[in-house]
C-alpha cells in the first residue's frame, strides 16, 4: 500500500503543464502528447482543432483559473483516428403487461492528441464600453415607461461620464402623476400619457 500524498507529490513533477477545458458539454483534463476519446467531431484524420473554453490552465509555475473561462488560451489537437465506444445495453420492461425492450448503444467517438497547451494573443482587441460609447456625440435616451424618471436620470449620468450630451428622451408610456419630467433637464416625448 503506497501513501496518496507521496504518489501525488510524484505525480505533479512529472506533470509539468495541463490544462481543464470544456469539449461536447464534459470537462477534460489535457496534457501534452497524450491521447483523449471525446465525442465524435466533424473533422477528418490528421486534420487540427482549437479548443479555446480552456477553464484552467497549469504552467511550471502558475496556475490560471478562468472567469469561467481562460481569456486567450488554446489547446490544438490533431485528430488521430473515429471510433465506437463499447456497447452498453438498455433493458426496458413494463412490470405485469408482457412488454420488454433490449437495445443497444455505441457511443460515436473521436481520438484526439493534444499537441500544444498555449496561453497567447489570439484575437485583436476589442475596444471597452467607454470607447465604443464614444463614436456618437449626441443621445436620444429610448425607454418604454417614464415613471418616476430614475432610469432616465442614471442613463443619462452615464452617458454624460463619457463626455457626451443627450438631446431628449422618448418613451411609450408616461404617468404623469408620479411627476418624471420635473427630474429631467431636457425634452420628453411620450406616446400615450395617463
Amino acid at each position: 500500500m503506497t501513501n496518496s500524498k507521496s504518489s501525488l507529490k510524484n505525480s505533479s513533477n512529472s506533470n509539468e503543464s495541463y490544462a481543464i477545458a470544456e469539449s461536447s458539454g464534459q470537462q477534460f483534463w489535457f496534457e501534452l502528447n497524450r491521447y483523449y476519446d471525446i465525442d465524435r467531431l466533424n473533422a477528418k484524420e490528421k486534420d487540427k482543432i482549437t479548443l479555446e473554453k480552456v477553464l484552467l490552465l497549469k504552467d511550471k509555475d502558475s496556475i490560471t483559473i478562468g472567469k469561467p473561462y481562460v481569456k486567450d488560451a488554446k489547446i490544438e489537437l490533431e485528430v488521430v483516428s473515429h471510433k465506437r465506444d463499447k456497447k452498453i445495453l438498455v433493458y426496458k420492461m413494463r412490470p405485469k403487461k408482457k412488454t420488454r425492450r433490449k437495445m443497444g448503444h455505441r457511443q460515436e467517438l473521436t481520438r484526439v492528441m493534444v499537441k500544444s497547451i498555449s496561453l497567447g494573443k489570439s484575437s485583436p482587441k476589442t475596444p471597452s464600453k467607454k470607447e465604443a460609447i464614444k463614436k456618437f456625440s449626441k443621445y436620444v435616451i429610448v425607454d418604454d415607461l417614464l415613471a418616476t424618471g430614475g432610469t432616465a436620470e442614471c442613463v443619462a449620468n452615464l452617458i454624460s461620464k463619457t463626455g457626451n450630451t443627450i438631446t431628449g428622451l422618448s418613451t411609450v408610456i408616461e404617468l404623469k402623476k408620479l411627476n418624471g419630467r420635473s427630474r429631467l433637464n431636457y425634452p420628453v416625448e411620450s406616446v400615450i400619457s395617463i
